[in-house]
């Protein structure tokens, strides 16, 4: 069985101001019903003022099943996928986090399933 979403672009950056915390950008994907999944994201740095880069990681629930380092001026698509077997309700989800400064790292994502 597979599943299937629309794909969705959403734009945004990992820091606005220098008295915001640092906060990890966390998309979800949830099972809309139980069978295989292949679950992708296309990340990608978009210019910017500066930042550290970005790291990305896709979990299945609490298990990495995919990383990638985005340096301050890669501006590449990178794709990350896995093919699960899930359960109604299961999420799959996007880690974006900002390498611990969260100052002008911005980024663009697309996260779905087949």
């Amino acid at each position: 069985m597979v599943t299937t979403c629309s794909r969705t672009r959403v734009l945004a950056r990992s820091g606005w101001e220098t008295n915001n915390p640092i906060i990890d950008a966390v998309p979800t994907w949830v099972a809309p019903f139980a069978g295989q999944a292949t679950v992708s994201c296309d990340v990608f740095g978009l210019p910017g003022d500066g930042g550290n880069g970005l790291t990305v990681t896709l979990y299945d629930e609490a298990t990495s099943v995919a990383q990638v380092s985005i340096g301050p001026t890669d501006h590449t698509h990178h794709t990350l996928s896995a093919t699960r077997t899930v359960v109604t309700g299961q999420r799959i989800f996007l880690r974006i986090n900002n390498n611990a400064d969260n100052e002008y790292d911005y980024f663009g994502y697309a996260l779905g399933s087949e």
